[in-house]
Parts: structure tokens; C-alpha cells; sequence
């Protein structure tokens, strides 16, 4: 399965740097220590000597430093990030005991092994790598630090059980190789549950980057195909709503959404399922606002420009309708609004995941009896009978966003369900600003009205008498462009960071052992 090369050396070449920045902090704090300890002990310190005794320690750090800054910035390739951060692995452990070697204190005997063990096992850690890479590493830096050792220890003529300096070698052997297995270990850990996160990203050619959103049935993730270049939206169910019902209900929906060809409608390219059972399918990336987004940027909408993005929705309706589908869940979240192909405001309808096919006659995925939907947008009929839900539901939902859209509030407030719900039943909707052309007002109070025969008929129908209202004050191509030019950016900017900030790639791993990778 082909992998993103190109992410995982960003993140190699991240891992480093942190790596060369974390040793070099640490080895200033263990130097700081050892001269705060010298110059507090020693009876006549010296500026010149403790400078020439520390300079494999600054050697060392000076080595931590390179690597971070040529590692924090730039684009280095993969062989060179390896090479650099294997290199100055082991010359710093070279350092440490040459350092030791030139000594004749006893209290230094093990410093070799234990700077090589710190070395050695924060790079375990940081790099991300194979165990084979680690272990020869590991091997290649211990073997300077037991040398050391033995050279200092038959200096020094220490006796033990076993003659001259051979005993101190073997005990610093002995840790030596029990943190290049442990360094080793680790290795092992992380390299293995990299693997797994890169296994949990991919979705048969897509390979999930972080999540954007979430609809009525699943979790959407920006994705990236194996082969093409542009941008996809990914939908996956999660594991709290993977019963047999909801699987059926999932595939469903792509299945009827992929049957819609109409601009306004999102475009589904393809779908499938993991081995393990994870449903996905892939779908036209929208760089964009949700109306949502757009109210609360801009304040309501001129009318023109209300019946220039609901003329879209209609249209977008009327052909869900034509074949015998209906939506179940029309609110300003659900319709985006973007730039495609050099046209601005072009709407996009979202997320059928409560599409119902009104035509059909399964009972077991189109007869739902319960209230689905979200209740501030809901249809009074959707709320007492929602087994009998026709088109004419998605009309009061659209009546209800053009509401929105011209006042900046919504039809009813309220602060429960059972509150909402007995608006929608039975409270008629206050009128519209006087600022709203009459015919405006009109059509969208139609559209809430409370039995399904006094809204307009069709979404077809609706759609002509939007177009009719297009030139209420002017809007225009002209108009949405410039408004595209001068507001755009920042408002996508301002979303897309709300989105990123909430995400994570932790979802998907989440996913994968819900679903029992």
C-alpha cells in the first residue's frame, strides 16, 4: 500500500531536531551542575582549567547544537537526516570517553556508559526508526564508552575479584548491553506503532490527514489519494454507530448520494470497505464556509444574495426529490458555500447521511420511526410522524435556514427539545425584518407553514420563485466575487482553524481499535 513518503520525512527531519535540541539541554544542565559543584568544592578554581576539562563537554553540546539547527528549518532528504543524527550519536558518545580516558579519577569510571546509555536511549526514543538501524547504532556508540572504561580502570590499577581493570569492564559491559537492548526494545515499541497509525490512516488508495468535520453519520477527514493530486474529503462511520442497521444505512447513503448528479450536490467519488469492516467513501473536497460560519461572520445576508444561495439548495432538492429522495436534514451547517471554477457562492448540499428514500418500501432502513434531524430545522411533521416525512419536510427546513440567513437567529429559540418542538407544532413564526423585500418574506414564511399542502409545491417550484427574487437589491457574480476577494480567505482561514485545533489524527487510531485492527 503506498505510503505518503514526503510526511513521514517532514516528520523524521522534526524528530531530530527536537532530538539534537532535548541532548543539548540536557548536557548544559549536567555541565552547569558538575562546575556549580567544582567551583563551591574546590579551593582554587580555575577559569582556564575547568574551560580545558570541559571542552568534550562542550564538544558534545556544540555537536547537539548543529544538528538542531540544521535540522529545525529547510527541506534535508531522508538518507541525510539518518546519516546526520546517527553520526552525531556516536561521535558523542566518542567524545564522552575520550574525555574519561584523559582522567585519573575514580569517581569518573562510569561516566562513558552512563552519557553513552542517555545518548543512545533518547535517540530510541526521538528518532523514529527500525530496531536493526537502533541496534547497530546502539553497538557502534557503546563500544567507545567500554573501552573507556577498561582503559581507565587498568590505569588506575583497580583490584577486584577479578585481576587489574577487567572487572569494572565487564560491569560497565553488562549496562552497556542492557541499554542497547532496551534502546533496541523501544525502537522496536514506537517503529511498530508508527506502522500501525500509518496502517489506521489508510482507507483502501486514501490516506486520512485530519479531521474537518461531522455529519449525521460518520467523521469527516481531509484525505489524500495514492495517485491523484487533488484534494478528498473522506466519510468513515465511527465505532459508537457501527450496529449491523447503521452499516446498512451508511452504505445506503452513498449508494443514493452517488445516484445525484446535480452541481449544487456534493460529488462522491468512490466508497469501499476496510478488511476489518470500516466503511468509508470519498468525496469532493470544499474549501469553504457552512452558512453557519457565513451568519457569523457577516451578520444576515442581503435577499439577493439569500435567493441567490437558496435558488442553488432548491435545485440541489429538486433532484433528490425527482428520484425519489429526501434529505431529512437541511440547516446551514449542511450547505457550504464556496469558490469552484472561478464561479463564487456556489453552494454545495452536505451530508444525506438521513437521506430516506420515500419511494421505497423496505421497512427496515426506510420506515424509521424516530424523530431524526436536528430539531431547530425540523418540520412539524417530522416531529409527530416522522414514518410519513416527504419533500415537503426538506421545504419547511429550507424555509427555516432562509430565516436564518435573513435575520442572523433562528425561527423559534428555546432551551429545550420539548420547548423546540412545541414551536414548531404550534407557534406561528414572528415576520420578518421590514427590511426583507415582501416577496422574500413571504415566500419563506410559506415555507414554514404548518401543514405540508400550504408550502410551495416541490422544491422545483421553489427553485423558479428564488430565481425570480435574484435581483432583490442586486447580487450578482460581479457582487460574490468581490466579496470572495476581500472577505474569503479570512473567513475559511478562521474555520479551518476552529476545525484543525478540535482534530486529530488520534481519532483515526481510535477508530481502528474500536473496530478491532
Amino acid at each position: 500500500m503506498p505510503e505518503n513518503v514526503e510526511e513521514r520525512r517532514a516528520f523524521l527531519q522534526t524528530r531530530v531536531a527536537l532530538f539534537g535540541k532535548m541532548l543539548a539541554i540536557i548536557s548544559s544542565i549536567f555541565l552547569l551542575i558538575s562546575d556549580s559543584s567544582h567551583y563551591l568544592l574546590a579551593a582554587n578554581p580555575s577559569v582556564l582549567k575547568r574551560l580545558s576539562d570541559d571542552r568534550y563537554d562542550l564538544i558534545a553540546i556544540a555537536l547537539f547544537l548543529v544538528l538542531w539547527a540544521a535540522t529545525r528549518r529547510g527541506r534535508l532528504p531522508r538518507p541525510a537526516l539518518e546519516m546526520m543524527e546517527a553520526a552525531v550519536s556516536v561521535f558523542a558518545c566518542v567524545g564522552y570517553a575520550v574525555m574519561v580516558t584523559r582522567t585519573n579519577a575514580e569517581m569518573e569510571l562510569f561516566i562513558p556508559v552512563v552519557a553513552a546509555l542517555t545518548i543512545l536511549m533518547a535517540r530510541a526514543v526521538f528518532i523514529p526508526t527500525s530496531p536493526r538501524r537502533t541496534l547497530l547504532v546502539s553497538v557502534i556508540g557503546s563500544i567507545p564508552a567500554i573501552v573507556a572504561t577498561w582503559i581507565l580502570s587498568y590505569r588506575l590499577n583497580i583490584q577486584t575479584s577479578i585481576p587489574r581493570g577487567i572487572g569494572p569492564t565487564v560491569y560497565a559491559g553488562c549496562w552497556a548491553g542492557t541499554g542497547v537492548a532496551v534502546a533496541t526494545l523501544a525502537s522496536r515499541i514506537i517503529h511498530g506503532l508508527e506502522h500501525k497509525v500509518r496502517t489506521a490512516r489508510k482507507l483502501g488508495q486514501y490516506t486520512l490527514d485530519e479531521r474537518i468535520g461531522e455529519g449525521g453519520m460518520g467523521v469527516v477527514y481531509l484525505a489524500s489519494h495514492a495517485m491523484l493530486r487533488r484534494p478528498t474529503a473522506v466519510k468513515v462511520l465511527p465505532p459508537d454507530k457501527m450496529g449491523h442497521q447503521n452499516m446498512l444505512r451508511f452504505e445506503r447513503e452513498v449508494q443514493l448520494t452517488s445516484q445525484l448528479t446535480h452541481p449544487n450536490t456534493i460529488c462522491i467519488y468512490d466508497y469501499g470497505r476496510t478488511p476489518d469492516g470500516l466503511f468509508y467513501y470519498a468525496m469532493e473536497y470544499l474549501e469553504g464556509v457552512t452558512l453557519t460560519e457565513l451568519v457569523r461572520a457577516t451578520g444576515p445576508l442581503p435577499a439577493a444574495r439569500i435567493a441567490w444561495i437558496l435558488r442553488q439548495v432548491a435545485g440541489s432538492l429538486a433532484e433528490a426529490h425527482g428520484i425519489g429522495l429526501i434529505h431529512r436534514d437541511i440547516k446551514p451547517d449542511n450547505i457550504i458555500v464556496c469558490e469552484r471554477g472561478g464561479m463564487y457562492d456556489v453552494a454545495k448540499v452536505l451530508d444525506f447521511g438521513l437521506v430516506k428514500e420515500f419511494l421505497s418500501t423496505d421497512p427496515a432502513l426506510s420506515q424509521i420511526n424516530a424523530v431524526i434531524g436536528t430539531p431547530l430545522f425540523m418540520s412539524p411533521e417530522s416531529l409527530t410522524t416522522p414514518a410519513t416525512v416527504g419533500a415537503a419536510s426538506d421545504i419547511y427546513a429550507l424555509g427555516a435556514v432562509a430565516y436564518y440567513l435573513a435575520t442572523g437567529s433562528y425561527v423559534f429559540d428555546a432551551t429545550s427539545l420539548w420547548e423546540i418542538t412545541a414551536h414548531h407544532l404550534m407557534t406561528t413564526p414572528d415576520p420578518l425584518p421590514p427590511e426583507i423585500p415582501q416577496p422574500l418574506a413571504k415566500l419563506v414564511l410559506e415555507c414554514l407553514a404548518k401543514k405540508p399542502e400550504n408550502r410551495p409545491v416541490g422544491a422545483a417550484a421553489l427553485e423558479k420563485s428564488f430565481v425570480s427574487m435574484l435581483d432583490l437589491n442586486g447580487w450578482s457574480q460581479q457582487d460574490a466575487q468581490v466579496w470572495w476577494r476581500d472577505h474569503g480567505e479570512g473567513v475559511v482561514r478562521s474555520r479551518r482553524a476552529r476545525t484543525r485545533g478540535a482534530a486529530a489524527l488520534e481519532d483515526v487510531g481510535f477508530l481502528r481499535t474500536a473496530a478491532h485492527v
